[in-house]
Parts: structure tokens; sequence; C-alpha cells
């Protein structure tokens, strides 16, 4: 039949697996209600690597990737897939959740029974007499909400065809089939539904089967309700049913799932508590010189203290950022439950890695934002309304209004046992409140570190955060003179967080966490406060849900994607070798023929040397055994380059300082190398000379070479050859002095502006072409994505047209230099400088992390000029890889990037 839909049972799908073994290809089947999958088909016979059993999962969309989706068990369990195109991902996304819609019924999609495999979407009937309304109705929104999200996304991905073809555009016939058929199954659905409330035989069961269908119809209508059992958005496929079972017989360890060792069960109903009867409204009066938990006006901390300076700058700086709104172009706007609102703020640390703090706001009336801070800072409650700690202890009061604390967190198995160590403090504002407001307050918590509080164990983990809550107090009329009621107050609540629970975990996963728990956090923080203030007693709180959080949560659900990471046992792990690989150096610098060439790093100060010291060992015996010049410049040092290039962006002035320096002939070389500091020659068997080679004929008239960056669209600013030339010279100064140029929005600093840079200097022709993109996407820029458009707009510039002095390498293993830990630190004898050798990241379970697959981390510089040199590079066999596996892993990159 044309409607009929072939879904599928078993196959071959790509699974997350961790961090070093990334997308790999495994064997999937849907065995009676289980997904179940293998390492291969072939390995059928070794037992499954694990499994979901399918009837309480839920099934969630990436919406970033078109290929991409998810499955998980409440919170302990979840498998990221991948299909091999956008109509497949549907099919099996659709035959998983029959499984979930199924599994109650007398047989499933995998039952050998005589009924259809594979019934057609639109042969869907009416049910028969003696099958339970209330269950079909049920069922058939469990069908609708699949449907629904299935269309979501095939719409998506027709809007992004059109969008990139235009009106031209042609969508490909298995789109407009998967559209087709989940038309069909919506409108089949909805007509079932509707007879089903016309027919009026929904009959109302328990208070438990109740509950569940009063959640059901007020999904339909778009206003579910926070405590009904149903999807978080539009995007998620939730199993409506109230048991949860994490059972299994396979082994579910070999790709390092993280689920809970105890299978949770819920059997008995719950239980709602009988309406409190209404207080009378207690009255009170603002008296600003006895507030009944303390001022807090001034800072109370010694100046002597050595945290004093942290904890003043660090509530000055929390205060700038988190009253900043949207229109400061700080914070993004991503998702609102009802009065409440969540922002992120990507940003840059200093590694030029990216960052995702998040912003969410809050309305409560009848609490002071001093009463509301209170029981937010003091040390007193906190183990009656943070559920994830196992134990909590103060180190030190330093005063009134800061005190450091020190928390363990239940550990969510098999997940290292995390740790957190921060200094809190509390201060009042009011020169920072709104016009109208009554007063403001803020408490801010951030990590620190002390030799006298070690971690509790060889395998824990210690957490990094910076948390933040402001609030403000808004009276009613406050011109009248009255006794105030709480009727007349309202707080007005900003909670800023970023945490760093020491693993990495796709923007997308961590979006949909925001969206799920912060909204229950501050629910449940508000009840409490609110049942305090009012005289409840205490143990109220146990009518709380048993996993409400506060933001430190999100390190149990970060560990879900954070496979093999074990604390340090991962780091051992990961940094193991058996043997150690010792390669000598054969290629020759052929005195006669040989190019004059330099090598050139920039540097602020002399501090700097001390953070890329490893990176910047290898590079110099490189330099001395080959005999290349190689000029570290120190900025700081250099008084003349200081004075010429006063740019205040260093990213901007290191193009300077080395035009100025070319200009001068402080630089002589004909060609040079310019390159961050912490890229590090991981393989000394290549010569400059084998990308310089091809430009330096007499008729040549290439004068600086760039390559496209394989983790994103950028064309490299931290790495290029330049031909030392007057036109080389102006070029870099402009490209310096193109900061001045910067709009005000998310530009990338000279990351982002080598694209304009590039086409008004080259290209004066494409200046009309160039001014778009640059109105379009860049000045509107607010994150890496809106970036990421205006430079994929300027590279089909670039690509269109051939340029005579610019040459730039296409993306892949086609220049000198790429990203280390796109390979998780392995490398090939194709290889020559990697980029990301950062101290910091050294090791460190945080993204960009890498391992160095050297053993000495310290070079015997007395060894360059000498046959002997090669001795510094003692390879781990770990480390040590083909070209073929190497190509893979950055094809695989590129493929997913594009």
């Amino acid at each position: 039949m044309e409607n009929e839909v072939v879904l599928p049972t078993n196959g071959i799908l790509k699974k997350w697996t961790n961090y070093m073994g990334g997308w790999q290809d495994r064997y999937f089947e849907i065995i009676d209600g289980n997904l179940v999958y293998y390492k291969s088909k072939n390995d059928k016979s070794f037992g499954c690597r694990g499994s979901i059993f399918l009837k309480n999962a839920i099934i969630t969309a990436n919406e970033f990737d078109e290929c991409e989706f998810s499955i998980s068990m409440g919170e302990n369990v979840q498998w990221f897939l991948k299909a091999e195109n956008s109509h497949s991902k549907l099919l099996w996304m659709r035959s998983v959740v029959r499984e979930t819609i199924q599994s109650d019924s007398d047989y499933s999609s995998t039952s050998t029974k005589s009924h259809s495999r594979n019934p057609s979407v639109s042969s869907a009937i009416l049910p028969k007499t003696d099958e339970d309304p209330t269950k079909t109705l049920t069922t058939k929104l469990s069908e609708l909400e699949a449907y629904r999200t299935m269309c979501k996304d095939q719409m998506a991905s027709i809007e992004r065809l059109l969008e990139q073809g235009g009106a031209s555009c042609i969508v490909p016939q298995p789109s407009i089939l998967s559209i087709k058929a989940t038309h069909l199954a919506l409108i089949v659905n909805i007509n079932h539904i509707v007879e089903l409330v016309k027919s009026s035989k929904v009959v109302l069961g328990n208070d438990k089967q109740h509950k569940e269908l009063l959640c059901a119809k007020e999904s339909i209508g778009g206003m579910e309700k926070e405590d009904c059992y149903a999807s978080d958005d539009n995007s998620t496929i939730v199993a409506r049913n109230q048991d949860l079972d994490v059972t299994s017989d396979c082994d579910e360890f070999y790709d390092a799932d993280e689920f809970e060792a105890r299978s949770i069960r819920s059997t008995s109903p719950v239980s709602t508590p009988p309406a409190p009867e209404t207080p009378a409204k207690p009255e009170f009066q603002f008296r600003h010189e006895t507030p009944h938990t303390g001022h807090y006006d001034n800072l109370e901390v010694s100046d002597t203290h050595n945290l004093y300076s942290k904890i003043d700058k660090l509530a000055l700086d929390q205060l700038k950022y988190a009253l900043a709104g949207v229109e400061d172009n700080v914070w993004t706007l991503f998702a609102e439950d009802g009065p409440m609102k969540m922002y992120t703020r990507q940003i840059e640390d200093e590694g030029g890695l990216p960052v995702d703090p998040l912003k969410a706001t809050h309305c409560v009336k009848g609490v002071t934002a001093l009463e509301f801070m209170h029981y937010f800072y003091d040390a007193r409650y906190k183990m009656q309304w943070d559920h994830t700690l196992d134990s909590m202890s103060v180190v030190e009061n330093i005063s009134s209004d800061a005190v450091v604390l020190h928390q363990k967190h239940k550990t969510v198995w098999p997940a290292a046992p995390r740790e957190s160590l921060f200094v809190s403090h509390i201060r009042r504002v009011d020169h920072m409140k709104r016009d109208g407001a009554h007063d403001l307050y803020i408490v801010c918590n951030t990590d620190i570190k002390r030799p006298d509080v070690p971690l509790g164990s060889s395998s824990s983990v210690r957490v990094g955060l910076t948390v933040s809550m402001i609030c403000e107090t808004i009276v009613k009329n406050p011109e009248k003179s009255r006794k105030l009621t709480r009727d007349d107050v309202t707080c007005n609540i900003i909670y800023v967080s970023q945490v760093h629970p020491g693993g990495w975990v796709p923007t997308a996963a961590l979006r949909h966490v925001y969206k799920k728990e912060y909204p229950k956090f501050l629910r449940t923080f508000t009840e409490f406060v609110q049942k305090n203030v009012a005289g409840k007693p205490n143990n109220d709180m146990k009518t709380v849900q048993k996993y409400v959080i506060l933001v430190l949560l999100l390190l149990f659900v970060f560990l879900i994607w954070e496979e093999n990471n074990i604390g340090s046992g991962y780091v051992y792990w990961a940094n193991r070798y058996q043997n150690v690989i010792l390669k000598n150096i054969t290629v020759i610098r052929n005195s006669t023929s040989k190019i004059n060439i330099g090598i050139v790093i920039i540097l602020q100060t002399q501090e700097d040397e001390s953070k890329y010291k490893m990176a910047l060992d290898t590079v110099k015996c490189y330099a001395q055994y080959f005999n290349y010049d190689l000029h570290i410049v120190k900025i700081d040092e250099n008084y003349e380059a200081k004075q010429k290039c006063q740019h205040s962006d260093f990213m901007f002035r290191r193009h300077c300082v080395l035009s100025y320096l070319m200009f001068t002939s402080k630089i002589a070389n004909d060609w040079v190398l310019f390159v961050d500091a912490d890229m590090a020659v991981i393989n000394p068997n290549n010569l400059i000379e084998k990308w310089v080679l091809p430009y330096s004929s007499k008729d040549a008239k290439t004068n600086i070479i760039f390559y496209n960056r394989i983790m994103n669209h950028e064309v490299m600013a931290g790495s290029y050859l330049v031909k030392n030339t007057k036109w080389s010279q102006d070029f870099l100064m402009f490209w310096a002095n193109y900061q001045q140029k910067l709009p005000h929005s998310f530009h990338g600093t000279d990351n982002g502006a080598i694209h304009s840079v590039i086409i008004e200097y080259c290209l004066p022709d494409k200046s009309k072409q160039r001014e778009f993109c640059e109105n379009k996407f860049w000045k509107t820029s607010r994150n890496y994505h809106d970036l990421s458009e205006y430079e994929i707009c300027c590279q089909n510039i670039l690509n269109s047209t051939k340029m005579e002095k610019v040459e730039i390498l296409r993306k892949g293993r086609f220049s000198w230099a790429r990203d280390g830990w796109l390979s998780n630190s392995l490398w090939s004898d194709q290889d020559f400088i990697v980029h990301g050798w950062q101290e910091r990241r050294k090791d460190k379970l945080i993204f960009a992390m890498w391992h160095s697959p050297l053993i000495d981390s310290k070079f015997d510089l007395s060894l360059c000029s000498t046959s002997e040199a090669h001795k510094n590079w003692k390879y781990k066999d770990t480390f040590y890889t083909t070209n073929l596996d190497v190509n893979r892993r950055i094809t695989s990159f590129i493929q997913n990037l594009e």
C-alpha cells in the first residue's frame, strides 16, 4: 500500500560510547519490548551489551543534529544514538515509541503472533467494545505526542532545505513520504480521541488513573501541570507509566552507561496532603534598623583575609552580569516555564573555548528578599532543602557574611563521588537596585582550594562552581503609610549558575537539563521559604518531591554523559602505556637549498611562558635541531613594539607586533611560521618547507597561507605562514586595526574578524556580499551558532573566487597543524603540530581536555642540536596510531559538522 510504513526492529545505529571512543557502530534489536544492542551482529552469540525496557522509556530528538536522538530511563540511564539519515531516525523513533505504547497490550511489535508487525498508519480503527476506553484514550494521547514530535522534526528539516535552496529547492521524496505518513497518523489519532470523548465511554477509575487522564487532557490543551507525568517540551516523548523498571539481564558496563545500581520502583499511590487551612495574614513592618536576620550592608570580611579580594570582586562581577538583560546583548532567552524564564550567555574563557552559564528569573509573592536570601545562605538549612547532599560541614566562619562550606554529594554509580568546597557570601547592594525596589541582596558562591580539606577518597572529584542568587523586594504602593501584609510584598529573583562537574556534555543536553531542573528547584525552594516564614514546621518538607535539587543536582545529570569518568582513576587509565616508542628524526633540511624560515611565538608577559612550557619546549627543540630561527616575543619586554601596538585586545595586538617586527627587520626571515603558544611539535619528522615550497618560486604571488579549522567553520587565526613582504606587513597591520571595526555583538575577536579582513583587503569587488554577511549575521551575533552563520556566509564568498595573495588550505589534514583533542590526543606519522596544549587543560575532565602522548614533560634542550634530539620525544605506545585511524576520526568530525 502507498501509505504502508515499515518500521525497523533491528539494524545498525551509531552509539555514543565515551569521550575516548566517541561514536561507534552497534547492532540493535527490539525484542519483547526491550531495545538491546550488541557490538556487531556477528557478536550476538556473546550476549548483548545493554538493554532498555521501552515501556518506561523517554525518546528525545536532538534539536541540532537531524540524525541524532536519545533514549533514557528516568534520570539514570541515557543512550545517545545516531541513524544514517533523518528519515531513518524518524522510523527508529516511531518503532521505539510503538513499543512504549503497545507494551501493555496482549502482543508487542516483535511478537510471534499472527498480527501485522507494521500496520499502516492510516488503518487505525475505533476501539472494540470490550476494550477499556480510558486506557485506549491514554494510549492514543501517547501516540499523538510521538507523531507531534516527528512532525516537528520533519518540518524543521524541510525548512532548513528551503532556506538553503530557496524557492528552487526540491524536497527529497523520503522526507515527503515521512511527512505524509506522520500527517495521516496525526489525523487518525485526533479523530479517534474525538470519538472517545463524544461517546462518553471514558470512565474514571481510581485516583491514580484519574490523575493520569486529567494530565493527558490538560496536555492536549497546552496546559500541562508541573505534577503531570508528561513531556517537558515538544521534542520529548514520555511513556505514561507510573512504574519505573530498570532491570536487564544484559551486561551494560561495556560502553560505561551510567545508571543507578538500584532499580527504582514506585508501587504505592502518591498521597496528596489535605489542603491546609488558610492562615490569617500576618502583619509586619519594615524596620531598617532592626531586621530579624541582619543587614549585611557592608563587607564584614577582614581585608587581611586571603579571600577578601576574591569575595569582593565576585559579588560585583556577579551583579554586573546577573542584572544585565537581553537588550544588553549579554543574555539570550532560550526557555520559559510560566512566569519563570531561563537565559544563556555563551562566552569564551581565556583559552578561547565556549562556556555556557545559565540565568533563571522568578517571582514570589508574600516573601521579602532578605527572608529568601536568609534561607538560601544560612548553612543550618541546607540539608533540609538540598536533597543532593550526603553531608555538609562548615570549614570556616570567616565573618557574619562569609563562610566556607564543604559538601559531599550523593553518588550515582558508577560515576565518581563528587565534593564541593566553596566560599559563600551574602551582601546588601541597594546601590544597584532598580527604581521602585525596596532593597537588593546577593548571595554568591564560588569554588576555592584549601590544602587542609583534601578529597574524601582517591576516586573523588572536586566540583568547580560559581552560583549566585540576587533578590529584590517590591512593595505595592510604598507611598501609603500603613502596616504591610504579605500581600503587599513581592520578591523578584535572579539565579545565575555556572557549574564545572569535571566532564563534557553536549550543549543541547545541557539546555534540556536546564529546562527541566531549574523550574523544579526554584519552585521547591520557594515552597520551603514560604512554609518557614509562615511559621509552619520544617517537617513539612517530607511532602516535597524526592529529587528536588539546587543547581548542584546538575552534577549528577551531567554524569549520565560522563562515561568512563571515575576521577583520578580515569586520568590514570587514559595515560596508561606499556612500551616507550622512540622514532629517529630521518628528514634532512638541505642547507644549500633551504629557504630562510623563522618561527614566531608572541606572548604578553614572561609569566605566560610557564603556562605553555611543554608546548614551547617541543618548538624550541625542533627549531634548534633544524636551525630555524625562533623568535619568542614578550610584548611587555619589547618597549618599541609595546608602544607601537597599543591594541586593548591581545588577539589583535599580536598581529600588529609581528607586522612591526618584520617592518623594522627585527625579524628578517623570508618566510615566518606564526604559531599560538599552545601549539606543540608532536612529530619532528616534518619540515616547514613542505608547505612553503609550493609558493616560494619567483613567479609565485602568494604572500600569506591560512588554513580552515576542523572543529568549526573558522579560518584559523592562531597560526599562519607569512612571506616577509610590504604587502604582508600592511595586511597584518590592517587586520590588527580591525579591532576598531568590531560590531557590538558576539564577534569572536580576531577569529571572527579575519573573514571580513580577507574579503575587504583582497576582494574589494565583493564588498556588497561582505556587507550582507556582516549586517545579516555578524552585527546581530549573540552566540557561537550565530557567529558560525557569519563565517559560513564569508566562506561562500572566499570559495567562489581565487585570490592572488592569500591561500587558504582546505579543511582536513592538509595543513601543518590541527587541534589535538579532536582525536583524543592520538597522533600518527602524518601529523606535525597539534594545537591545544594548555597546562590547565591537561588531564582535566573538561571540554578540549588532552593527555600528553609524551612520557617526559621536561625536554633536555642540550640534546636538541645533536643526533640524540629525538630522545626528547619519548612516546607512549597507546597514543601512536595509524594515519588511517586518525583520518577516520577527523573525517567523521567534519561530516558531523557539515
